[in-house]
C-alpha cells in the first residue's frame, strides 16, 4: 500500500481522536453557551469541528465529500440546530442597504460550514493532482469554471456593493472547487455513485420535510386556497425546486433496485411530490410533470415491458396528486383566465424588458454578483428570476456568453439521448436520468434564479455532477443492464 492510497484509510484510531475531540470541543462550547459566557459557543463548536475533521480528511477526497454534503444542511440549521438558527447559521458579515432578504437559511455573506469544507476540497484537489499523478478528468469544465469565476470577479469593480459581490464570487469559487472534486469521484465506482445520490436524498428531505404540514395539505384538500408553506426557508419556492431534482433521482433509484428495497425511493419520491404541492409552486410543479413524462417516455422506448408499466405507474400516481391536491394549483396559479393579471408573471416580463434594456445601453458596466437588488429596474427584487438574463445583469456579457454555451452544450447532450433512445441505441439509465435532470434545470432556470441560495445551489451541484460525468463519459452507450 503506497503513501496515497494509505492517505485515503480512516484508521479506527484517528477516528476515535476525531470523535473525542469533536465530543470535547462540543462538551465545552455547549457549556458555556449555557451559562451565558460565550454567545457563539454553538458556532464555535461546529466551525472548529469542522476545521478539525476537515484537516484528517484532506487527503481522502472520497470521505472529504460526504463532509461536506452533511454540512449543507447543518449550515442550513435544519432538525437538531433549528431552534438556535439567529445565533449558529453563520459568521455573518452583514451588507447595507439590501432591504428584500435573500430565500435562503445559508446566506451566502457569510463563512459557513460547508465554505471551511470546501476550502480543504481546494487542497483534496491538490493532492488529486501531485500525489496521484494522473490528469484530471473533465479538464474543460476547470477552464471554464476558472474563466468564468475570474470574469465575474472583473464586475466586482463596478459593483454598488463591492462587499457583497465579493462574497457572493467567493462562495462561487469555493462551491465550484467542490463541484469539480465530484466530477473526478462520480463514474469510478457505481456503488459510490449511487450511495453519494442516496445520502444526497436523505439531506434533501432533511432540508425540506419540514414544508409538509397538516394546514398546508388541508387547504389543498379543501379546495379553497394555496398556503404555499416554506417551512425552515424564508420562501415556499427553494425547496420545491430542491425537491424536483431530488425526486427525478428518486425515480431514478426506484428503477435502479429491486423490490422490496425500490419501494423506499418509491415513497421518497411521494414526499418529495408533498413537498412540491405543498409549496405551491408552479414552476417546480410543471418542471417536474414535464420531466417525469418525458424519463417515461425515454424508458419505454427502451424497455417495453417495464417502460410501459413504469409509464402506466407515472400516469397513475400523476392523476391522484393532481386530483386530490394539485387541482387547486390548476385552477388558481394556472388559470389561463387570470394567468395574465397574475403580478408574479407580469413582473418577470417587466424584469427582463428592464435588464435588457439595461445591458444594450451600459454593456459594460454589469451591477456585480449579489448586487441586481441595486439596478433601478429591479423592482426591488434580488434577482432577476432567470439564470441567463441575472448573469448578464449582474456579471456581465462574457460569463452570460459562457453560460449559453454551456447550455446549449448540455441542450444538445440531451438531444443525442433523446435520438438515440429513438433509433433503439438505448442509453444507460444513468445516462436517461442525467438527460432529464438538465431538462429540469432548463425549465426552472428559465423563470428562476437560485446562485446564491446555498443549500439548493450546492444540491444542484451534486447532481449535475453526476449528470455530466455520466452523459459525457467517454464509453459508449450500451443498453439496460436488466
Amino acid at each position: 500500500m503506497n503513501q496515497y492510497q494509505y492517505k485515503r484509510t480512516l484508521d479506527s484510531k484517528i477516528a476515535l481522536t476525531i470523535l473525542c475531540i469533536s465530543l470535547g470541543i462540543t462538551a465545552v462550547a455547549l457549556a458555556f453557551y449555557n451559562i451565558g459566557g460565550l454567545k457563539y459557543g454553538l458556532k464555535l463548536a461546529l466551525v472548529v469541528w469542522f476545521l478539525f475533521l476537515g484537516f484528517f480528511l484532506v487527503g481522502s477526497p472520497k470521505l472529504l465529500t460526504i463532509l461536506y454534503l452533511l454540512s449543507i444542511p447543518i449550515a442550513s440549521a435544519f432538525v437538531l440546530f433549528a431552534p438556535f438558527y439567529k445565533e449558529f447559521g453563520g459568521f455573518y458579515v452583514e451588507t447595507r442597504n439590501i432591504a428584500v432578504p435573500f430565500s435562503t437559511l445559508a446566506r451566502p455573506d457569510g463563512v459557513y460550514p460547508y465554505n471551511i469544507i470546501e476550502f480543504f476540497i481546494i487542497f483534496a484537489l491538490i493532492d488529486v493532482m501531485i500525489d496521484k499523478k494522473e490528469s484530471l478528468k473533465f479538464k474543460p469544465v476547470l477552464v471554464f469554471t476558472a474563466l468564468y469565476i475570474l470574469f465575474t470577479a472583473i464586475s466586482i469593480f463596478t459593483a454598488i456593493n463591492p462587499l457583497k459581490a465579493f462574497f457572493q464570487t467567493s462562495q462561487l469559487a469555493l462551491s465550484l472547487a467542490s463541484f469539480f472534486l465530484l466530477l473526478q469521484l462520480f463514474g469510478e465506482n457505481e456503488n459510490y455513485d449511487k450511495w453519494l445520490i442516496m445520502i444526497t436524498l436523505l439531506l434533501a428531505i432533511g432540508v425540506t420535510i419540514s414544508v409538509i404540514n397538516k394546514d398546508a395539505i388541508m387547504t389543498l384538500l379543501h379546495g379553497s386556497w394555496i398556503s404555499r408553506a416554506a417551512g425552515r426557508f424564508t420562501n415556499p419556492n427553494p425547496p420545491a425546486l430542491l425537491a424536483g431534482m431530488a425526486g427525478i433521482f428518486s425515480f431514478y433509484l426506484f428503477l435502479k433496485n429491486k423490490f422490496p428495497l425500490n419501494l423506499i425511493f418509491l415513497a421518497a419520491f411521494i414526499l418529495f411530490f408533498l413537498v412540491i404541492m405543498c409549496a405551491g409552486s408552479r414552476n417546480a410543479l410543471i418542471s417536474i410533470l414535464v420531466s417525469l413524462f418525458t424519463f417515461a417516455v425515454l424508458y419505454f422506448r427502451s424497455n417495453r415491458k417495464k417502460g410501459f408499466l413504469l409509464l402506466l405507474l407515472v400516469i397513475i400516481l400523476m392523476a391522484f396528486f393532481m386530483f386530490t391536491l394539485g387541482r387547486v394549483i390548476l385552477m388558481i396559479r394556472l388559470n389561463p383566465e387570470t394567468l395574465k393579471y397574475d403580478t408574479s408573471i407580469l413582473s418577470r416580463l417587466i424584469l427582463w424588458r428592464n435588464s435588457i434594456n439595461y445591458f444594450i445601453k451600459s454593456p459594460f458596466k454589469p451591477f456585480g454578483p449579489g448586487n441586481f437588488f441595486y439596478f433601478s429596474g429591479s423592482l426591488s427584487m434580488p434577482f432577476a428570476h432567470n439564470f441567463l438574463i441575472n448573469t448578464l445583469v449582474e456579471s456581465g456579457l462574457i460569463p452570460a456568453l459562457m453560460l449559453l454555451v454551456a447550455m446549449v452544450a448540455g441542450a444538445l447532450r440531451v438531444i443525442k439521448v433523446i435520438i438515440l433512445t429513438f433509433k433503439n441505441e438505448h442509453p444507460t439509465l444513468e445516462q436517461l436520468v442525467s438527460a432529464v435532470l438538465l431538462v429540469y434545470l432548463f425549465l426552472i432556470l428559465s423563470i428562476d434564479q437560485f446562485l446564491y441560495d446555498g443549500s439548493l445551489w450546492r444540491f444542484m451541484l451534486v447532481f449535475l455532477a453526476f449528470a455530466i460525468t455520466h452523459l459525457w463519459r467517454n464509453k459508449g452507450i450500451t443498453k439496460y443492464a436488466t
